[in-house]
């Protein structure tokens, strides 16, 4: 008789291999599938260990590995024999979860992140949460409050903390829903969550992005951001500074008014670190370029740390720059702030101090960004935002920066923004005079 195949060892062939894997995968799944059907009401009703829960959950989702595959179905169908019972005990397990009186409060789960744990039970309530509001939706679409109204306060809270600590950038429905009809308690556990994370100097701090970013978020914005600017470490670590400059941008549009107040006490600190310090004197100039611009620039003076800290609170929107204050805007002004503009020159600085330090030619390795060239990146975009003013300040700035040899890396950049600025202030000159001159023709056709 034939011997059996033999691998390239004398051992048992790639196929006798595979075939032993998918048996025991067998057997597993044969064995799980005795156990949930032994457990099957507390399965139902999510009285088992939260370790379970958090893997049903998980495999709804599609976020096991060993069980990937975009088909439900077809997951569930590699986990256990009996897939279509088990998928609707998990809906109703999942849904049950967000039932359970014992949940965590938001202080033991924030102080669980802070140690990088996190509860099972949370992605269970999470996911259970998702399928507790479309499961809400009438056939109008609208959803039935009732259903999400009847879950405690002190739940809800558990579940905006969760969902803040998973993330905010895919906003599932109910959180939608919690900040329009419970705006006060999502301002609350947000808030409790910044301060933490900020005394802790943790620099993965999660949702800042979309508070200041999301117009949904508008109704706790004007609550959240200005207690999270009050609590940020006067001695913070590195990582933090992008959630500071996130902040103090949402700031100048949801509350200038009390941005400025923080400001000017943050200002008065002595322990502050210089580059924060940086920040805050850039969130002043722009709310009151008249009495902050020199200040800025005296702390600034030639050191290129610090002037790079300018080009970053600027660089998602060079534009605050060239717009008056938010404060000249407001119903109630705030007194003795002028209605000016950040000064050209300022710009022209920012661009002359980092230039020698940027990648302007984005020479690196293919798919690498360096610090170098996202500094070459900024100063592109203050180029490009200081020729499109079209002032005569802007015209000066620029011959000034054509005529240093330090430019010369750019100084086709230069001239090309230059000639732009004049371009639109003879445009602007142009539309000036055309204005005038209806206006005294307007005036001798009444006279006459």
């Amino acid at each position: 008789s034939k011997s059996a195949p033999q691998g390239p060892n004398g051992g048992e062939s790639a196929k006798d291999t595979a075939n032993r894997g998918m048996d025991t995968q067998v057997m597993q799944r044969a064995a799980r599938t005795r156990e949930l059907v032994k457990h099957w009401n507390a399965v139902v009703t999510a009285q088992v260990n939260p370790m379970l829960l958090n893997q049903l959950a998980r495999l709804w989702t599609n976020e096991l590995p060993e069980y990937a595959n975009n088909n439900r179905r077809s997951r569930f169908a590699q986990y256990c024999d009996n897939p279509d019972e088990l998928m609707t005990a998990t809906e109703s397990a999942l849904i049950a979860c967000t039932e359970k009186p014992d949940l965590p409060p938001v202080e033991q789960i924030i102080d669980m992140d802070l140690k990088r744990r996190q509860f099972a039970i949370g992605k269970a309530c999470l996911t259970g949460m998702s399928l507790r509001y479309r499961g809400a939706l009438t056939t109008s679409s609208q959803p039935a409050l009732s259903n999400l109204r009847d879950l405690p306060d002190s739940t809800l809270a558990s579940l905006a903390c969760w969902q803040i600590i998973a993330g905010l950038h895919a906003l599932p429905e109910w959180f939608v829903w919690l900040l329009a009809n419970k705006p006060d308690l999502v301002s609350d556990v947000f808030s409790q969550y910044l301060i933490a994370k900020l005394k802790h100097r943790d620099e993965q701090i999660q949702g800042i992005e979309r508070l200041v970013s999301d117009r949904r978020f508008a109704a706790i914005a004007t609550t959240v951001i200005p207690i999270a600017l009050k609590a940020f470490p006067v001695r913070h670590k590195s990582g933090q500074l992008t959630a500071l400059r996130q902040l103090i941008r949402g700031a100048i549009a949801y509350c200038p008014a009390e941005l400025l107040s923080i400001t000017q006490k943050k200002l008065t600190l002595k322990s502050v670190l210089p580059i924060q310090r940086v920040s805050w004197l850039v969130a002043a100039t722009l709310l009151d370029p008249a009495k902050y611009e020199q200040s800025l620039w005296a702390f600034v003076g030639e050191n290129w740390e610090r002037a790079d800290e300018i080009a970053a609170m600027l660089e998602h929107d060079p534009s605050l720059l060239t717009e008056p204050s938010p404060l000249a805007s407001l119903q109630t002004p705030v007194t003795n702030v002028s209605s000016q503009t950040v000064s050209s020159q300022t710009i022209g600085r920012v661009i002359e101090l980092l230039l020698p330090r940027a990648d302007v030619r984005f020479e690196g390795e293919p798919g690498m960004v360096t610090s170098a060239m996202q500094r070459g990146l900024q100063l592109r975009a203050l180029m490009t935002h200081l020729g499109s003013l079209g002032t005569s300040a802007s015209v000066q700035e620029l011959d000034r920066l054509a005529q240093l040899q330090s430019t010369s890396a750019i100084h086709a950049d230069v001239l090309m923004a230059r000639q732009r600025a004049m371009t639109l202030l003879r445009d602007k000159s142009s539309t000036k005079d055309r204005t005038g001159e209806a206006g005294q023709a307007g005036q001798k056709d009444h006279t006459g």
